[in-house]
């Protein structure tokens, strides 16, 4: 539709006078156009009067038998064949919108067409053709097809009845780079009238795309700063997507104020654990949200590791990996917070990634790898070259777990954490499927990270700072176990 057509010009459809000539009814229009209308046409017969209704939007006719009201449409249709073939043309729209929603709600409540044809008495062509809007629909058929679909006249009506189902949307997602997994998070916990826009969120699209299925690759919000020593995996770009739309999503709903990271990961260790030996992911997560640090566990496999954002001035970590392990995640956790008191993390965020401990030749990840560890195991180098004296003369292969779990307790530390640091810091004592299959034993009887992070991050958002959409996300992506 252009707006160069008559009936998008003002007045087009005003009637602003309405008289009788020579027994036709004259209707005068705001824009100055004149339509004659044959009363015998309309069914008018006898004597009768007319007027312009209240508005302008009709023309009034009255008999004998009563008041008839004739929409300006009627009028405008009967006189302008462009006009009415539009109206034709609309109305064809209309048919094909329907079938739209009602293929919509059929896939959105999981049926099968072969399914809700047999339920209606019609065929599944027949029903395909309702769907492509080629064939009229009466009223009776309509509320058969919504009775057997569970739904009403509500599901299919208003601007955001569905026309595009939450599947087809999440193919069309997973077309533009998104993983399955993601999207199935997405299209099981969102309302199916609000996926489009969760994915425009997330993603950073626009809704009308989605809708067109003219999907780009995901948008960065802005350029981060990636630590890695191979390339992403395929599904990487739409993950850091995410993640940066969660980082300003979880900041807006921080009532708190930002927070900063000690320079000495001594001193930070005081103010987590004091004088205890044991720094736990519970304890370094509460401290964080305490200092004005948020904290996101990200509900997404792959892409990365972890990342760190500055979102004005907020401080962001979003967490996520792979393994639900509370050492593993502790140990990200803090190498992220060694990132912020380095200063590392600029506007874009700086995404880990692989694990912290993965990137050795970096300068700023061995800096963030010194932080951490200083934080958790302060006595790291003497610990090892205790557990590498206790092996001499032992299978280290077979004993290395036993040893390092000796020392740990000696030292009061966490035994899953320090089996982690002995796995990469002592990678010339024993093969690397004992040191990693040893720690991660361990670290897999802890129970889950993911639910200590997000018990922390529900306690301390407001999601009621954020629009319905922005909590849409969150929910979906964010608050999970």
């Amino acid at each position: 539709m252009s707006a160069g057509e008559p009936w998008m010009q003002p007045g087009y459809g005003d009637v602003e006078t309405v008289a009788l000539r020579d027994r036709l009814i004259e209707v005068v229009f705001a824009n100055g156009d004149v339509v004659h209308l044959d009363p015998t046409a309309l069914g008018v017969s006898g004597e009768f009067t007319v007027d312009a209704a209240e508005g302008g939007a009709a023309v009034l006719i009255a008999t004998r038998d009563g008041e008839r009201e004739l929409d300006w449409m009627v009028v405008r249709a009967a006189a302008d064949q462009a006009f009415a073939l539009h109206l034709r043309d609309r109305d064809a729209e209309e048919a094909r919108r329907i079938g739209r929603r009602l293929r919509a709600l059929r896939e959105n409540r999981g049926m099968s067409q072969k399914a809700v044809a047999g339920l209606v008495g019609m065929s599944s062509p027949q029903l395909a053709k309702l769907e492509q809007g080629e064939t009229d629909m009466r009223i009776s058929t309509l509320r058969s097809l919504l009775r057997a679909l569970g739904a009403n006249f509500a599901d299919i009506a208003g601007p955001d009845a569905p026309e595009v189902s939450a599947k087809e949307l999440g193919r069309r997602a997973q077309r533009a780079g998104v993983p399955a997994d993601v999207i199935k998070r997405i299209v099981v916990v969102v309302d199916p009238r609000h996926v489009a826009d969760v994915l425009a969120r997330g993603f950073g699209w626009d809704t009308a795309s989605v809708l067109a299925d003219r999907l780009p690759p995901p948008v960065l919000a802005y350029a981060p700063t990636l630590k890695r020593r191979s390339g992403t995996a395929p599904d990487s770009r739409a993950l850091l997507a995410l993640a940066g739309s969660l980082a300003q999503r979880s900041a807006l709903a921080f009532a708190g104020r930002p927070g900063v990271v000690p320079a000495d990961p001594r001193a930070l260790r005081e103010l987590v654990v004091g004088n205890r030996a044991d720094i736990t992911l519970e304890a370094l997560v509460r401290w964080c949200w305490q200092a004005g640090i948020v904290v996101v566990p990200m509900l997404a496999k792959g892409g990365f590791s972890a990342g760190a954002w500055l979102i004005g001035e907020q401080p962001v970590v979003v967490l996520k990996e792979a393994p639900d392990f509370k050492a593993w995640w502790l140990f990200a956790l803090a190498h992220e917070v060694g990132h912020l008191a380095h200063g590392h993390v600029g506007r874009g965020g700086l995404i880990d990634i692989e694990p912290g401990w993965e990137g050795r030749d970096d300068e700023q990840e061995g800096q963030a790898n010194a932080y951490a560890l200083d934080l958790l195991v302060p006595d790291r180098a003497a610990m090892l070259d205790e557990i590498r004296r206790r092996l001499k003369g032992l299978d280290p292969d077979a004993k290395l777990k036993f040893k390092a779990m000796d020392v740990a307790r000696e030292r009061g530390y966490n035994m899953p954490l320090v089996l982690l640091v002995t796995a990469f810091g002592l990678r010339d004592v024993a093969r690397d499927d004992s040191r990693w299959g040893s720690a991660n034993n361990e670290a897999a009887k802890e129970g889950s990270a993911r639910a200590v992070v997000v018990r922390e991050f529900r306690r301390n958002l407001d999601l009621e700072r954020l629009d319905r959409l922005d909590v849409a996300l969150i929910r979906a992506l964010a608050d999970g176990e």
